[in-house]
């Protein structure tokens, strides 16, 4: 009876946790000479990208060592390094019909 009630709680466990989302990193910065060293991804929800010194992105707001940036723009306008850059999905065409 134990290692059936063990084993119920175990699946109802794994049942209720959701699947982990999966994190998209395509992106390019464009606008910069300088390879960017800050990561950039987004979970279908959100897009985050890393905080790094020199980097400003106007409505985003901070969270821990992340700018998170609403929603998952086709591009992201920024300054780094005294440059504006800016953040683009690869996945998005770049000439059309």
């Amino acid at each position: 009876m134990k290692l059936t009630t063990r084993l119920l709680a175990a699946l109802l466990t794994v049942a209720s946790v959701p699947a982990a989302a999966t994190a998209d990193h395509g992106y390019t910065i464009l606008g910069t000479k300088k390879a960017a060293p800050f990561d950039v991804y987004n979970d279908g929800q959100n897009t985050y990208i890393e905080a790094y010194k020199g980097l400003k992105i106007a409505g985003a707001r901070l969270d821990n060592d992340s700018f998170v940036v609403a929603g998952v723009p086709i591009s992201i306008l920024a300054e780094f390094a005294g440059q504006r850059i800016a953040i683009v999905r690869n996945d998005v065409p770049t000439e059309f019909p």
